[in-house]
């Protein structure tokens, strides 16, 4: 989106689109994490006896992200 901003001959149209995509795309991605973390609840299980289990989670996704996104 700023990209175009910075062009000379914008269009506010184009820009609206833009906007749109990016509010759908990140409200899927939401959708995702939520419905993700649903599903671990499920099967994990939530409150303060859990929570061990969910920071090895969190633990895991920063100590292996580059193996996460290596394309």
């Amino acid at each position: 989106m700023f990209p175009t901003l910075a062009t000379k001959d914008y269009k506010s149209k184009h820009l609206a689109e833009l906007k749109s995509q990016i509010i759908r795309i990140d409200k899927k991605r939401l959708d995702v994490m939520f419905e993700a973390l649903s599903a671990a609840q499920g099967v994990v299980g939530y409150g303060e006896e859990k929570e061990k289990i969910y920071s090895q989670f969190r633990d895991y996704d920063t100590d292996h992200s580059d193996k996460l996104y290596s394309y």
